[in-house]
């Protein structure tokens, strides 16, 4: 998986399902945060989510209930 469509699809035989942020928006942000900041230094700290756009490529797939085996099976785990 890709953070931000980071194609490493170019050097991967699979392409990589990809999570993209808002880069635009992302930085208006960040300054916005910036400025109030310096107007208000004692201002209380606060938090900001942001959308991002997940792209499902070959990476990933459903799993149907009995079909195949998932990357962790609960069973033998820690077996020795």
């Amino acid at each position: 998986m890709s953070i931000d469509g980071f194609n490493l699809a170019a050097i991967q035989e699979v392409p990589l399902t990809a999570v993209h942020v808002p880069r635009d928006e992302l930085g208006s942000e960040a300054v916005h945060l910036l400025q109030q900041r310096l107007l208000r230094p004692e201002a209380p700290h606060g938090s900001l989510l942001l959308h991002g756009t997940l792209v499902v490529r070959d990476s990933v797939r459903r799993i149907r209930p009995g079909k195949g085996h998932t990357a962790v099976e609960p069973q033998g785990l820690y077996d020795d």
